[in-house]
């Protein structure tokens, strides 16, 4: 969806960022409609609250979101590398990796990884049924080294928003 913020001044917001679940049946439902904005219905020309992922100065490029976790929350904005051991944050799932874990998306293109000893209280044998792509969900930060652009996340005891 692209959004006006003003004249000349345009952001996209991937489907991806339209609402919180973002649960693969939704998304497809969506696209196969072929209208996003029906499908969540938006209108053209209402006011809504985004929150700034990334920008590209250099592209002229802005992207947003519209999960309202991420827009409301007032958890810590993890925007680089250089984050301290502990801190919470709310993030979006990129993916399940086989064996390894869940990449979890925060701003900025600042990417963490949860393993799947870090995935819940309990073991966790097939991530891909529990998480999906677009899932908001709260986390913590483990351990951080800014050099090697490294970011390694709990989910700990913190449950899953959607």
């Amino acid at each position: 969806m692209i959004i006006e913020l003003g004249p000349k001044l345009h952001a996209l917001c991937p489907t991806l960022h339209l609402t919180d679940s973002s649960s693969p049946s939704s998304l497809t439902n969506s696209q196969s409609k072929g209208n996003t904005l029906e499908s969540f219905r938006l209108k053209e020309g209402k006011t809504l609250p985004f929150r700034v992922v990334s920008t590209d100065i250099e592209k002229r490029k802005i992207v947003l979101t519209a999960k309202k976790t991420l827009v409301k929350s007032t958890k810590a904005i993890i925007s680089d590398y250089n984050v301290e051991e502990g801190k919470e944050a709310h993030g979006y799932v990129l993916g399940v990796k086989p064996g390894v874990g869940v990449v979890v998306g925060f701003y900025n293109g600042v990417r963490g990884l949860v393993r799947y000893t870090e995935l819940g209280q309990e073991f966790i044998d097939h991530p891909n049924d529990c998480y999906h792509v677009g899932q908001v969900v709260s986390c913590q930060v483990v351990k951080c080294n800014p050099e090697r652009k490294k970011l390694f996340l709990s989910f700990g005891l913190f449950k899953l928003i959607f």
